[in-house]
């Protein structure tokens, strides 16, 4: 939290684009229950393994929760972290678990956001992504939801 704070401050004194995606393991309470705590890890980790697979050094990948995870992306515009997290998503989809010999499918949904304003804080930023994490989810989970572009144009005024 505090890197992300300080990541923010930084952004908007440069005037910089700042993505922010909140992302959540489809189904995870079912496959912890269907197939045990151990698999359950396992998906976890293959998450994290595609999704460092996938980021740059100076994004940000932090567990969030059970199932919910934050990524901060640094110079990024939420339309360019939308393509990132486009290519997380399928690579975690072609990539089951094992577990005995049998393919356990996941999937993510994820919501985006963008820094709007020099006003805006991480918990503001936060709860935008959460908004669109849950648009994600109630049109059908496994998709990548980021919020209208007119909504996070301000910081890009003035850049070269």
């Amino acid at each position: 939290m505090k890197l992300a704070a300080d990541e923010i401050k930084r952004t908007t004194r440069l005037t910089h684009p700042l993505a922010l995606a909140l992302l959540d393991l489809d189904h995870f309470k079912s496959i912890n229950d269907t197939y045990g705590h151990i698999t359950g890890d396992l998906a976890l980790i293959a998450l994290t393994r595609i999704c460092q697979a996938h980021i740059r050094a100076i994004d940000v990948l932090a567990r969030f929760g059970g199932d919910e995870f934050v990524l901060l992306f640094p110079e990024t515009t939420p339309g360019e972290a939308h393509a990132i997290m486009v290519r997380v998503r399928l690579a975690l989809t072609a990539q089951p678990v094992d577990v005995n010999g049998k393919p356990v499918a996941l999937t993510i949904s994820v919501g985006i956001a963008g820094l709007a304003s020099a006003e805006m804080l991480l918990d503001m930023l936060i709860e935008c992504a959460d908004q669109t994490l849950y648009q994600a989810k109630a049109v059908g989970r496994n998709r990548v939801v980021s919020e209208p572009s007119a909504s996070y144009t301000t910081l890009a005024v003035g850049r070269t």
